[in-house]
């Protein structure tokens, strides 16, 4: 190392502190994507079946109750509620 002039020194060491820095820059990106996709893993199995659990508690909530209130306050005949009953279980 002795041997180096100055000059050389100092691209040395510019040289190197450039590649540890593309190093860090590349596992920072490579780190980042990994987070990206464990996102999108955690948004598509536990966020998208909320949405559906959601569609399920609606569904229940308009087609079996609704029926059932109509059916007890006489705007639906008996076989109308049970036939309203059965297209929600649907």
């Amino acid at each position: 190392m002795n041997r180096l002039s100055i000059k050389g020194r100092l691209v040395l060491m510019v040289v190197v502190l450039l590649i540890l820095l593309v190093a860090s820059a590349l596992y920072g990106i490579g780190n980042s994507r990994q987070a990206s996709a464990t996102l999108g893993a955690l948004y598509n199995d536990r966020v998208v079946p909320l949405q559906q659990l959601k569609d399920v508690a609606d569904g229940y909530a308009v087609g079996i109750v609704d029926a059932a209130h109509k059916t007890r306050d006489g705007a639906f005949s008996a076989a109308d509620g049970i036939k309203a009953i059965t297209q929600a279980r649907a």
